[in-house]
C-alpha cells in the first residue's frame, strides 16, 4: 500500500451531534476524559499528548492547531479520550477544506501490541492512523464515524526489531466526519487478562 503524506470514561452518555466548527476556547477543559492510568512495567506510553504540544510529531498541511485539542474545543461533544489532550484534525478555521498529516518520530518495535484510542470518520486511507515500516503501511485504522474515541489494538509481534513510525492522516474533505481523533498510543507486551466467568 503506498504511503500517503498527506483518554476513557466509565460510563458513556449518548454522543450529541458533533459540530466540528463549534469552537469555544473559554469552556472548561477535561470534562469528558479521565486521568491516564499509571504505566505498567510491561508497557511503554509512546504518546498521550498530555504535554499539550505536537513536539514529537512533524506536522504537514493546515489541519493542525497550535497544539492538541481538549474538551474546551468542543465542550461535551467528544468522548473516550484519556487525560486532557488528544490529537484532533477538526479545525474551525478551514472546515472540510483542510488536510494534513502528523508523522511521529522513528522508533524500534520492541513490544507485541500497540493499543490506541481512535475516533472520527471511517474514510480508509483518508482519515486514518498508519503504522509505516520501510515506506509501506503495514497496519491502518479509522474511526467509526463517531466523535467517541474507542479502544483498538494491533498485534505487531511480527515486526519486533524493525524501525517504524506512525502517521495520523487527514486527507478528507468530506462533510461527513471528515476528521480523525487519536489518543493514548501505548506499546504493550501482553494484553490484560479477561475477568473470570462467574460461577453458576
Amino acid at each position: 500500500i503506498p504511503v500517503r503524506r498527506c483518554k476513557i470514561t466509565a460510563t458513556f452518555k449518548a454522543s450529541p451531534a458533533f459540530d466540528p466548527f463549534a469552537f469555544n476556547s473559554n469552556a472548561p477543559s477535561n470534562q469528558s476524559g479521565t486521568l491516564p492510568k499509571p504505566q505498567r512495567e510491561d508497557e511503554e506510553v509512546f504518546e498521550d499528548f498530555e504535554n499539550g504540544t505536537y513536539a514529537n510529531w512533524t506536522l504537514e498541511g493546515n489541519r493542525w492547531q497550535q497544539g492538541p485539542a481538549s474538551d474546551a474545543w468542543f465542550p461535551g461533544q467528544i468522548y473516550g479520550f484519556e487525560g486532557t489532550y488528544f490529537a484532533c484534525t477538526s479545525d474551525p478555521r478551514h472546515g472540510v477544506n483542510g488536510v494534513g498529516t502528523a508523522v511521529s518520530r522513528e522508533f524500534e518495535i520492541r513490544h507485541r501490541f500497540l493499543s490506541f484510542r481512535i475516533g472520527g470518520g471511517n474514510h480508509p486511507h483518508e482519515t486514518c492512523l498508519n503504522l509505516v515500516i520501510d515506506g509501506r503501511i503495514v497496519a491502518t485504522a479509522t474511526g467509526d464515524n463517531s466523535p467517541e474515541l474507542r479502544g483498538r489494538r494491533w498485534n505487531i509481534a511480527a515486526y519486533q526489531g524493525r524501525k517504524a513510525h506512525l502517521e495520523i492522516v487527514d486527507a478528507s474533505r468530506s462533510p461527513q466526519q471528515g476528521y480523525i481523533l487519536i489518543d493514548s498510543l501505548v506499546f504493550k507486551q501482553k494484553l490484560p487478562t479477561p475477568p473470570a466467568a462467574p460461577r453458576p
